[in-house]
C-alpha cells in the first residue's frame, strides 16, 4: 500500500496469487482479503485497490479475479493485462479504470530475467498532465537462496533498472511484485537503489507506507 501526502492517493498491493482463484473457495479468500485492504487507513485513508500487481498467474484465474474485484465494490471497471506465458509463469496487473487509464500498450519484458515482466503505464483519469503519468513494473525475481539464485536475482534487477533507466530523467516509477529477497543484503537491493533515472527509494524512507517489501 502508498499513500503520500499529495491531494490524492492510490492504493497499489502486490501479491503472488498462484494461478488463482480456480475455484469459488479460492474466489470468497481473496474476497475476504482484498476487502480487508480496501477497509485499511493508511495516513487517514482508506480505498478501494487501484491497481493489483499480480505475479504466479494465468488468463482464466486473472478473468477470475478481475470479477472478485468487480463483485465486490458493485462495479464493473476493473481491467486485467498480463504478460507473456514463459514456463508456465506470467506476471500483470488489474487496475480500476474509473480511477486509472492506461497510457498505449503494456510493455511484455522476456529479456530481463527467470520470468517475465509486464510494465504498464497510467495516468489517473481525466488527466492530461505529463507529470502525473507513472509506470508499474509486475515482477518476478528467481526464486531459492542458494549463492546461485541470489547471483541471477541480482542480475535481474540490474537488466531490469537499464529498462527503467531509458524510460529518462523526471519519470514516475512503482516496481512491485515477487522479488523473493531473502535479505537486504542481496545485490537485487543494492541494484534497485544504485544511482540513475530509474532508482528506487528505500522503502523505510518512503514518504507513504510499504508493506513486505512488495514495491520500491
Amino acid at each position: 500500500v502508498y499513500v503520500s501526502s499529495a491531494g490524492a492517493a492510490i492504493r497499489v498491493v502486490a501479491y503472488n496469487c498462484a494461478n488463482r482463484p480456480n475455484n469459488a473457495t479460492h474466489a470468497d479468500q481473496f474476497r475476504t482479503v482484498f476487502q480487508a485492504i480496501g477497509n485499511q487507513s493508511v495516513n487517514g485513508i482508506a480505498k478501494r485497490l487501484d491497481i493489483l500487481v499480480m505475479s504466479e498467474m494465468d488468463p482464466g484465474s486473472a478473468t477470475s479475479l478481475t470479477t472478485v474485484l468487480n463483485n465486490l465494490y458493485n462495479v464493473n471497471t476493473y481491467r486485467d493485462e498480463l504478460s507473456s506465458n514463459v514456463g508456465g509463469d506470467r506476471t500483470g496487473v488489474i487496475y480500476d479504470s474509473s480511477t486509472l487509464e492506461l497510457v498505449g500498450a503494456t510493455a511484455d519484458l522476456t529479456n530481463i530475467g527467470t520470468h517475465p515482466i509486464l510494465r504498464a503505464q497510467f495516468r489517473p483519469s481525466g488527466s492530461t498532465a505529463a507529470n502525473e503519468q507513472f509506470y508499474v513494473y509486475a515482477i518476478h525475481l528467481k526464486s531459492g537462496a542458494a549463492a546461485s539464485d541470489r547471483a541471477q536475482r541480482a542480475t535481474e534487477a540490474t537488466n531490469l533498472r537499464n529498462d527503467a533507466d531509458a524510460l529518462g530523467a523526471n519519470t514516475h516509477i512503482i516496481y512491485a511484485g515477487d522479488f523473493n529477497l531473502t535479505s537486504s543484503t542481496e545485490g537485487v537491493w543494492a541494484n534497485l537503489l544504485a544511482g540513475g533515472h530509474g532508482q528506487a527509494s528505500d522503502p523505510a524512507n518512503a514518504p507513504g507506507a510499504w508493506r513486505d517489501n512488495a514495491a520500491f
